[in-house]
């Protein structure tokens, strides 16, 4: 009978302790103090979730946000984003919703919390980029360790995919995630293959124009910090997203949409390429009118719009060549879906694949 007793007092003990860990769970974001350039679009990056969004996430896989500014004068809203109209600092009012569709519309029957952050608008705002690792093949062991002890960061894996529990376990082996506290950058993740070698590196942007000036590439800043780094500017990509490549560490990077929390982020993604764009001969000229392809993910979903292409098939392959997905363009449009978050390979008709991270 007292084991029975010890037993039962051990397990309600746990209970109790898990219900105590459940009710802790508050909603966090990167900082309740932020500062950023006028005329300039921001988002907001979540680091923690409260237990309501917890439990809504279990069976849905997106929230979405909005934001609203007590001085629209100084902070304007647009949804989902905000910017910096002149000089001056304001409260800055985040909602988060349930999501009624894969574009991350809000269901306001469904207000899952609230939260407030201050925002002081400056003329321009300079900010460091998290550090740029292009030890490729290092092991997983040595990058955490690197990440944690050399850098700073926090090791964010299990909150991430606590956040996300949609995701397989072939996606958490795939990644390690750091949180690096800081506003404009927020998580670096490293992409491992199955020997447990980085091949990828990539950081978050919650502000696309630091990576892409549409009147003048060259001027925006990461372009800049990256040529500074012995990186050059090649090209770009079909959506006019730079792309640039360092011949010394076999290095190649690009930027890519993604919607992450309701929000439309950027990702700038350095990976390995031993094939270098900057050699003459792998330039090929091209001639006459260049179809306009557009590539975005929604989740783990690549959707595509084209001005042509019609009746092309549009594959997706992983990173060891499998086909996990295919459609074909109807009506200018693609969507294809890869059920889990991963490096893809987007080949569409003849043209020259592309890789993503969904």
């Amino acid at each position: 009978m007292k084991k029975l007793l010890l037993f039962v007092c051990l397990f309600t003990a746990t209970l109790v302790a898990n219900a105590q860990e459940a009710t802790e769970r508050t909603l966090q974001l990167v900082s309740d103090n932020i500062e950023i350039p006028v005329g300039k679009q921001y988002r907001m990056y979540i680091n923690e979730y409260s237990e309501a969004i917890y439990q809504y996430m279990q069976n849905n896989p997106r929230i979405a946000v909005e934001f609203t500014s007590d001085d629209s004068q100084i902070v304007e809203s647009g949804g989902a984003w905000f910017r910096g109209k002149k000089e001056g600092t304001t409260t800055m009012h985040m909602e988060i919703y349930g999501a009624v569709n894969a574009w991350g519309d809000p269901d306001y029957s469904q207000k899952l919390d609230e939260a407030t952050f201050t925002v002081t608008v400056k003329n321009a705002v300079a900010v460091p980029i998290p550090k740029l690792n292009t030890s490729w093949g290092i092991s997983r062991e040595e990058m955490i360790t690197k990440a944690t002890e050399e850098y700073g960061y926090d090791n964010y894996k299990e909150t991430y995919f606590n956040m996300n529990p949609g995701a397989t376990a072939d996606e958490m082996a795939m990644f390690e995630i750091f949180k690096t506290d800081m506003f404009e950058f927020p998580l670096v993740f490293s992409v491992f293959n199955d020997e447990n070698q980085m091949w990828a590196y990539q950081f978050m942007i919650v502000n696309y124009e630091r990576a892409w000036n549409q009147d003048n590439i060259y001027d925006a800043a990461l372009v800049k910090i990256l040529q500074n780094n012995g990186y050059t500017l090649y090209g770009t990509d079909e959506q006019g997203r730079p792309a640039l490549y360092n011949p010394t560490t076999l290095t190649n990077v690009t930027f890519d949409n993604f919607i992450v929390q309701g929000q439309f982020m950027m990702y700038c993604t350095l990976e390995y390429e031993e094939e270098n764009p900057l050699d003459p001969n792998a330039i090929q000229n091209v001639s006459g009118n260049i179809p306009t392809v557009e590539i975005n993910t929604v989740g783990t979903t690549v959707e595509i719009n084209t001005d042509s292409y019609e009746g092309e098939s549009v594959e997706l392959y992983n990173t060891s060549g499998q086909l996990v997905g295919k459609t074909i363009v109807k009506g200018g449009k693609a969507s294809v879906d890869a059920n889990q978050h991963m490096p893809v390979i987007v080949k569409m008709g003849k043209t020259k694949s592309v890789k993503v991270m969904l």
